[in-house]
């Protein structure tokens, strides 16, 4: 009875370590880097409308938002719902909103409504990386978020592990530093057609976030989600002839994953840095046109589910 006891906490600690390790290097730093990215171009095109009202968000938005909104569409495709309406777009001062897609799935259909909602939301985030990955190897040719010298994350996220997830960031950060400082190397700096495409980044970079009704929309389909994870630990630790393999593998797109994230998370902060210091001193105290722009519903995309 002990050892029957004994070898079912053991199988409970093993399934609590790789849940923990998935939540812990995969949910939440991408959650964290979201709200992040979301809160800080938010503020960027809060100060943008301050320095010269609406009109000032086409400077950037007539490149940006479409990128935004054809990641929605695409997302839409692949989860199964059907585009009734897309403006890749349409400025309309009056409720804020940039551009528009509207989408309709059904309900009944688990795949639309876990899936298709766990895509679309989130689009915006994969398809500008992937935009702002094929400017940046434009201007700098070979460059890529996976050549970090084989560097590998650990495969679990206990305190053993703690300085080994130390070092593998430390290691990812400084060589995507040493990478993107290619962005002052002089060759870049005297060539002209550096800056058109640095200037296509700073579009694509201030409208990369998702809106604030597609976090909300996220909220369910992400519950969905760690409740799949919580699964998947469960058979994980319930089979060790899978458990090191499968934590392998987890490490495997970690590696991918890892230094794609804080790319983005470096080349937003290099985007909208300039503009939240320039608002912030150039910026008037207060500014009618940011109470109009400010909308009531979601500034890019309503997602509506019908029968």
């Amino acid at each position: 009875m002990q050892s029957n006891l004994q070898t079912l906490s053991q199988w409970l600690l093993s399934v609590g370590a790789i849940y923990l390790t998935f939540l812990s290097t995969g949910v939440l730093p991408f959650l964290l880097i979201g709200f992040f990215i979301g809160y800080t171009t938010h503020l960027a095109a809060k100060r943008i409308i301050e320095l010269g009202g609406f009109r000032m968000m086409y400077i950037t938005g007539w490149l940006g938002v479409p990128v935004h909104e054809l990641s929605h569409v695409l997302a839409a495709w692949i989860g199964g719902h059907k585009v009734v309406r897309f403006a890749p777009f349409s400025p309309n001062p009056k409720t804020g909103q940039l551009g528009v897609v509207e989408t309709k799935y059904d309900q009944k259909n688990r795949y639309q409504r876990i899936v298709g909602n766990f895509l679309i939301p989130i689009a915006p985030l994969v398809g500008g990386t992937t935009v702002l990955l094929l400017l940046t190897r434009w201007i700098i040719p070979g460059y890529s978020t996976t050549a970090y010298g084989g560097f590998r994350p650990p495969t679990s996220a206990t305190l053993n592990d703690a300085i080994r997830w130390q070092s593998y960031l430390e290691n990812v950060w400084l060589q995507l530093l040493q990478q993107i400082s290619w962005l002052w190397h002089p060759e870049l700096v005297t060539r002209w057609q550096t800056y058109p495409i640095l200037y296509a980044m700073l579009c694509v970079a201030v409208h990369i976030s998702p809106s604030i009704d597609d976090w909300k929309n996220f909220r369910k389909p992400l519950l969905w989600f760690i409740a799949l994870l919580a699964i998947v630990s469960f058979f994980i630790g319930a089979i060790p002839a899978i458990s090191e393999p499968a934590m392998n593998w987890w490490a495997i797109g970690l590696t991918w994953l890892w230094p794609m994230w804080l790319f983005l998370l470096l080349i937003v902060s290099l985007a909208v840095a300039p503009i939240l210091i320039f608002g912030s001193v150039f910026a008037p105290s207060e500014s009618p046109q940011v109470r109009t722009a400010k909308p009531k519903k979601n500034p890019r995309k309503q997602t509506k589910g019908t029968e």
